[in-house]
């Protein structure tokens, strides 16, 4: 199908091919890319979220499974992005070529981590007394977010410590 057919596009454009000896690089377009999806579909859902309307939360309730799939799957691409980092640095001849995970995101590394942020402080409704909402985080996603978050910082330390 056309759909299939237009992920295998993205997943082999992700990528950018290198010498056999070299690591191989993210693409700073799909990094570019997939916070932007990321970045759009939080900031609409939680604007819907704030107004408070029901009326708009149930005219895009029907959407609701299919942002907060957009959410997890953008997660996952970032999980994926920094297993390939941790790959890198683990290979013997490659460690000293490795980029960081802060170094590949750092072009859209404000708007990233905003959207942790986001993800991080959004309460998912625990009764029916709760506003009603759109997005839904689970724990699981919360903790890879987390994750993530954290080795941003750990980077940021190591950068600082090299400077020094």
């Amino acid at each position: 199908s056309r759909s299939n057919e237009g992920i295998r596009m993205l997943r082999v454009q992700m990528r950018l091919e290198s010498e056999h000896d070299e690591p191989s690089c993210w693409s700073q377009s799909a990094v570019g890319c997939v916070t932007s999806v990321l970045n759009s579909t939080l900031s609409f859902a939680m604007e819907i979220e704030e107004r408070e309307n029901a009326l708009l939360l149930k005219q895009f309730a029907q959407h609701a499974h299919t942002m907060n799939t957009i959410v997890d799957q953008c997660v996952i691409f970032f999980k994926t992005l920094l297993m390939s980092v941790h790959r890198q640095r683990s290979s013997s001849s490659s460690s000293r070529k490795a980029a960081t995970f802060l170094a590949l995101i750092s072009e859209h590394r404000t708007i990233f981590q905003s959207c942790c942020q986001s993800i991080l402080a959004h309460n998912s409704p625990n009764s029916v007394a709760d506003p009603p909402r759109l997005l839904h985080f689970s724990e699981r996603l919360k903790y890879h977010v987390r994750y993530l978050f954290e080795e941003i910082v750990m980077d940021e330390e190591e950068e600082n410590r090299e400077r020094k």
